[in-house]
């Protein structure tokens, strides 16, 4: 009887043990699903730098010299601006844009909009269902046209005097009371 109760009991044992095991493997592999969006962050980020650079290429096409200054915007430009600039996803973020003249023709690549805030939500790695986020970046646009991530670091060498902000180009606009 004592083999019986001793098999029983190892039995009891390897059956509460996989069932257990089976829960917690089934509750972890939905933890990585229910974060609801990826939006917000440097997707965001990314579309806000976008428009940024949009904006100034539609400005540019509207100038005889081909070139765009964000601090030479005329009202309608500045109602045009202020609509891109609130967004809830990156209420905390700064949008920096280039200061000075921007030509989308210049041979050099170079920063025309960048936000000052990293995120880690863009690129997102994947192993199947599994997801965890990727390093800290920062979303910027360049005169060539295209968007990207950089790291905190190539952020911190950027030299923040060649930047004007967003928000207080828009601030600047004059009441219309």
């Amino acid at each position: 009887m004592s083999i019986v109760n001793g098999f029983k009991a190892l039995w009891r044992f390897v059956v509460i043990a996989t069932v257990t095991l089976s829960a917690i493997l089934v509750g972890l592999s939905f933890t990585p699903m229910m974060r609801t969006s990826n939006c917000g962050g440097n997707s965001s980020a990314l579309h806000r730098v976008h428009s940024l650079k949009n904006f100034a290429a539609m400005a540019i096409a509207e100038r005889h010299d081909g070139s765009f200054n964000f601090s030479e915007l005329s009202d309608a430009e500045l109602d045009q601006l202020a609509a891109l600039v609130d967004s809830s996803w990156n209420r905390e973020a700064k949008f920096y844009v280039a200061s000075g003249k921007i030509s989308f023709s210049e041979t050099a690549r170079r920063i025309v909009a960048v936000c000052d805030t990293p995120y880690s939500n863009v690129p997102e790695h994947r192993v199947g269902i599994w997801r965890w986020p990727g390093p800290p970046t920062h979303a910027v646009a360049y005169s060539d046209g295209s968007t990207g991530l950089i790291s905190p670091e190539e952020y911190a060498d950027i030299n923040k005097a060649d930047f004007v902000d967003v928000a207080s180009t828009v601030s600047r606009k004059p009441s219309r009371e």
